[in-house]
Parts: C-alpha cells; structure tokens; sequence
C-alpha cells in the first residue's frame, strides 16, 4: 500500500490538514497521541502547513492547548491534501519511473537531495513497485496491467508531477467521456472522485493496446451483468459513432466499471441513491455467499439488528467492494478523525474480521486500517449505543381529549423517544402537576387557554400551544427543545 512508503512526516500533515478541515480546531494533546507524535512536532507541522497553504487559510492560532486553521470558502480537502503531497520525493520519484527514468543522479539535481538521500528514495520506490508488480516489475512488456494502471492512479492522484507528460489531447477526451459517463447517472461526483476517474479514462484510452487486461470469467460475469457495464458501454459506443475517439474494448469497459463503482454516488434524489444501494445489495449478496456469515458476526459482536438498515448496509457494501477488488491499497481515501468510541468499534470490527476470514471462499479480502477507520466512521451512529438514560419527562396540559390527542400525535412526529419522555397521565390545568415533578428536569406543554404566565423553574421549561397555531407552536417547541435552551 502506498501509504507504507511515503515519508511518515507527509503522510501525517495530509491527515492533520484534513482534520482541520473538518473540525477547525484540535486539541494538541488528543491529536498528538493519536498521530503517535510528541506536541512539538505537531507544532512543527502546524507551521508547515500554515507556510504551504498559506493563500487557502483564512485564521490560524496555535497554543500550548489548541490548534486552530479555518480555510477559505470554496476550497477543497482534494485541493489541499494534493499541496501537502507536493513535497513528498517519493511520489516525485514514483513518477519518473512510472516514466522510466530510472537514474538517481537526475533525483539528486532535480529534487535537491543528497546522493545519499536518493538512493535511499530509488529503493524505496523500487520497494513499492515490486510490492505491486513482482520481481520483474521493471518489464513493462509483461506487468499484470490492472496492478500497473491502480499504482500509476495512486501516483496520479497525489502528485501533479506527472501532469506535463500527459497528452493533453487525450487527457481533453477523457474528460469529456467522464462527464457523459457521470451523467447518464446523474452523479453529481466530488472534485476527487471526478479526477480519478477522469485519470482511469485516460489510461485506458492511452494503454489499451500496450498490455490486455486480465479479467477472470467470474469477474466478468459479475460486472457485465450489471447496469453500470451496459451504461458506460452505451456512452462509449456513442462517443466512437459521433467524435474520432475510439471504442474501448469489452475488458477496458470493464476496468472502467471497476472505478466507477468505486466512486461516491451523487444522485440529485435521494430515490436513485435507495435504489442504487438496494441493486448493489443484491448483487453483492447473491454473488458472494460468504458476505452474509460476516453481517451474521457482526450483528452478533454489536447485539444489534443491522440488516435492512441502509445507514448501516450502504457504507458496508462499498467496505466490502473496496476489498474484494484490493482497490483500498490504491483509494485516495480521506482521513477521519475518530473518537474513542469510534476507535473501540474499529478493534472490535478489527477481530470480527479476522474470524471472518476462515468462512471467505476463495482468498479472503484485504482491509487496510484506513479503510475500515473510514468505514467505522459512517456506521458509529448506529453502532455507538446513545446515552438513553435519563430522557426528559414532557408534560402536556390541555382542556379536553381532543386537545391532548390533537399535541401529543403532532409532538411525537417531531421529537424522539431518545430525548423526550411524553408522560401518559392526561393534566386538564397546570394544578394538577404533582410537585415532585416539577422539582427535576422538566418539559411542560399548556393549552394557551389555560396559561399561566410565569417564569420556568430552574430545572424545567414551559410552552404554550393551540390548535389555532399548531404548526407554529410546535415548530418553535421543537427547536427550543433540540436546542437545549432551557
């Protein structure tokens, strides 16, 4: 995996860049540990950072507790992170040889590096390419050409040191294909994602000719049944009866589907992200028996229903897609900067995955760390049991029946049972509250008709309402409550 050779102190400003772009402000301490570094080299790499991306940071402030960076509007975590990878020499290197510049004295004039330091970053590429390739990685008339195209994606997508070596009429098609491609399925991709596909359409348009791809049978069946396979096909196809560019090959569509499927989906309507999410699932169930012995384990391992539940099954399918294709060794993945309690689901999932594997048919999937930190992240909503405890007793007061069906249905619609507690005793006037009640924490919702103004106690909040003006008494109920402003 890439990940393993790019210098530790780059790799670690990509994610702390990313962190910051989604939290703003980190605690030293607390971020420290989990990068496994000292606060002072956190320091280090804040005034790094704030040196290189100087023209996207709108404030900056570190103390002796805290760091602080706020971007730009308008700025993306792709734009930065690739800023941040710029100074990586092993990706520079990874580029040349991609190239076939093999020769370190060029390194040590073009990367103002010592002859030392440049041998040192001539094995560690040829380290990863034989990682990748094998041992004769080095004969670019007989690699395992998907293996190829994945390394030169992952170089792609973090280093623009390759970008005057593409030709820029071809790069110009692939990016016309991949437009048509996200279109016809209304894919409104991120800035990364529609790069890497671009890239992916740009080496199999470039190399199609150069070495076959290898598909066995079972993978093709399963991507050329597919709607994904039978749309690109249809773009392609399209594209060869209208403009000069030619028409891709059964196996290169089919690598192109591989990517795609890899991308997030950005559908205008969330209708076309539930029926993507149920089409996946079924694929993925009826295609790979063993999937469903892993869900069993994990609803085992967490006590939890999770089938069906598509904040659940949705991040799990594509978790499980990554790895079946080994594309997580490749995936220009993001950062995520879990909590405690997100990192006691990841060591649990961790070891569920390694019983797992005994049940997989064939060889089991690979699961890199980032990959399943990334999947943790988007199931501990659910995973993540919610303090339940102690909910909010709501007390309603109304002058009849009606009056008290008419509020509690209306309020349950808006407020979960996780944060309120609506009492079942009916209260016809605010007398009728038992004083012990009144003493904790509490909520209580009066029929305007019979309120009493005054002031709420310290421990509880009182709301007026009528049937007159429903909507807009319990509008603004709703808000206070979730607001906490009591």
């Amino acid at each position: 995996m890439i990940q393993d050779y790019i210098e530790k102190d780059i790799l670690r400003r990509v994610k702390l860049v990313q962190f910051l772009f989604d939290l703003h402000t980190l605690n030293v301490i607390e971020v420290s540990r989990k990068l496994g570094v000292t606060s002072n080299t956190i320091k280090t790499d804040y005034k790094k950072i704030r040196i290189t991306l100087s023209s996207f940071i709108l404030t900056h402030n570190y103390t002796a507790s805290e760091v602080t960076i706020i971007f730009k509007d308008n700025i993306s975590r792709y734009e930065l992170v690739k800023k941040i990878y710029a100074d990586s020499k092993f990706l520079n290197v990874c580029a040349r040889y991609i190239h076939g510049d093999y020769d370190y004295l060029s390194i040590v004039e073009e990367e103002f590096v010592s002859v030392t330091s440049a041998f040192s970053i001539k094995k560690q590429v040829e380290r990863y390419f034989q990682e990748i390739l094998g041992n004769n990685w080095s004969d670019l008339t007989h690699l395992d050409e998907i293996k190829y195209r994945f390394l030169i994606l992952s170089v792609y997508m973090r280093s623009d040191c390759l970008s005057e070596k593409f030709n820029n009429q071809i790069l110009k098609k692939a990016e016309f294909l991949s437009k048509k491609v996200l279109a016809k399925f209304f894919n409104k991709a991120l800035e990364r994602d529609f790069v890497f596909f671009k890239y992916a359409v740009y080496l199999a348009l470039t190399r199609q000719k150069k070495n076959n791809l290898i598909i066995s049978n079972s993978e093709e069946e399963f991507i050329c049944s597919g709607i994904i396979f039978t749309h690109i096909q249809e773009v392609f196809e399209e594209a060869a009866t209208l403009t000069d560019i030619p028409c891709l090959e059964k196996n290169e569509l089919i690598f192109l589907c591989v990517i795609y499927r890899t991308l997030s989906y950005n559908p205008p309507s969330y209708v076309f992200l539930e029926a993507d999410y149920k089409y996946q699932k079924e694929r993925l169930l009826r295609n790979f028996k063993s999937i469903d012995i892993l869900l069993d384990l994990i609803e085992k391992e967490f006590c939890l229903h999770l089938r069906g539940n598509i904040l659940f099954e949705l991040p799990f399918f594509n978790f499980i897609y990554y790895s079946i294709w080994k594309l997580n060794y490749f995936l220009f993945e993001r950062s995520i900067y879990l909590s405690e309690s997100q990192l006691s689901v990841k060591n649990r999932l961790v070891t569920v995955l390694d019983t797992w594997k005994v049940y997989c048919e064939g060889a089991a999937p690979d699961f890199t760390s980032q990959n399943i930190e990334n999947f943790c992240s988007r199931i501990s909503s659910i995973i993540i049991p919610e303090d339940t405890t102690n909910p909010i007793p709501l007390l309603i007061v109304a002058e009849d029946t009606y009056a008290h069906i008419n509020y509690r249905e209306k309020l349950k619609q808006w407020l979960s049972s996780e944060t309120v507690s609506i009492d079942d005793r009916l209260y016809y006037k605010l007398e009728d509250i038992p004083s012990y009640l009144i003493t904790r924490p509490h909520i209580i919702i009066c029929d305007r008709s019979l309120w009493i103004k005054r002031e709420s106690s310290g421990n509880g909040l009182l709301f007026s309402i009528s049937s007159s003006t429903i909507l807009e008494d319990i509008r603004h109920i709703v808000l206070t409550i979730y607001e906490k402003r009591w």
